[in-house]
């Protein structure tokens, strides 16, 4: 169902009150808004599971809200102040702990259930895009530059940022070929987690894939997919791998290895970069070392949104 800022503002009212979250018959006070976007089907449940699942999506709903309006939502809603069975109790608790007047109290619940209204329905109307409503926890990626078989295995295990996430995307490019017959080929296949709903071609060079999940993710779930990239013996690939997420990510993990009978000539680190710095001639100094099974391996943490983090490497000591 739709969802409006109205009726969640209105809802929102009805629940706070009284003993809020605390109240026996918690799925009965609840409107048909808030059912949906807390993703709760009748029957079956109990006080106890409600509560569980309203708190903890909650959780993520307010984590970027200032600390006096996460405050409120909590004092108001009872998940903090338990032994005040009226919302006019938790307001005066939450006062005493702002150190501020009632009437401020009031007003700080008020300006926090209208955000969290807010943002509840910006998610739910992010919820049909398949690039959009998650974010990555973990990623890990694994490139193989073996001559007879060039392999990249990328594993991803992203967090759902609102109810109902059934569709992720995933995005992948190879460089164009002047003057070739035919646009580049990337075989994809996913092994885990999740199947290959659809892989449009964006100009013949990018690749956005559409991945639908193994089952619909809930607000805070976490999920793993694979994904197995292959490119054909013909298709060239660029002289370097680099990663620019376009949603959070908190870890990337990236593993390169090279055809022992073909090892480059030097490599070099890509950390934070602007795209634009990845064309043309690579003038980097660090040149990272190759262990001993012709591999590099390493570890990304707090990731830019935008910016390109992985390898380069280079055949020719002229580069």
């Amino acid at each position: 169902m739709a969802i409006t800022y109205q009726q969640l503002v209105r809802e929102f009212v009805r629940l706070r009150h009284g003993r809020a979250l605390q109240s026996p018959d918690l799925y009965g006070k609840l409107g048909p808004g808030l059912r949906s976007l807390f993703g709760l089907q009748p029957g079956g449940r109990s006080d106890s599971d409600v509560r569980d699942r309203l708190t903890s999506q909650l959780a993520v709903l307010i984590t970027d809200f200032p600390d006096e309006l996460r405050l409120a939502i909590r004092y108001a809603l009872a998940i903090d102040a338990k032994k005040y069975t009226t919302l006019t109790g938790r307001v005066d608790m939450l006062a005493a702990t702002l150190t501020c007047g009632v009437r401020t109290a009031r007003r700080r619940v008020r300006d926090a259930f209208a955000r969290l209204s807010e943002e509840a329905c910006r998610r739910e109307d992010l919820q049909r895009d398949p690039a959009k409503g998650w974010r990555v926890r973990q990623f890990r990626s694994e490139l193989q530059l073996d001559e007879a078989a060039r392999k990249l295995v990328e594993r991803r295990t992203i967090v759902a940022l609102q109810n109902n996430v059934e569709r992720v995307s995933v995005r992948f490019s190879l460089p164009t070929v002047v003057g070739a017959a035919a646009p580049a080929v990337l075989h994809a296949e996913v092994t885990d987690g999740a199947t290959l709903e659809s892989s449009p071609d964006h100009g013949g060079e990018h690749f956005e894939f559409v991945l639908l999940l193994d089952r619909p993710l809930s607000l805070g779930e976490e999920h793993t997919f694979t994904m197995v990239l292959r490119v054909p013996p013909q298709q060239p690939i660029r002289d370097h791998y680099a990663f620019v997420p376009l949603v959070a990510c908190e870890t990337f993990h990236l593993t390169v290895r090279f055809d022992r009978r073909h090892r480059p000539a030097a490599v070099w680190l890509l950390d934070h970069l602007s795209p634009s710095e990845l064309a043309g001639r690579w003038t980097g100094e660090t040149t990272e070392p190759l262990d001993l099974a012709d591999e590099y391996t390493r570890e990304f943490t707090d990731l830019g949104q935008g910016f390109a983090y992985g390898l380069r490497w280079s055949f020719s000591d002229e580069d």
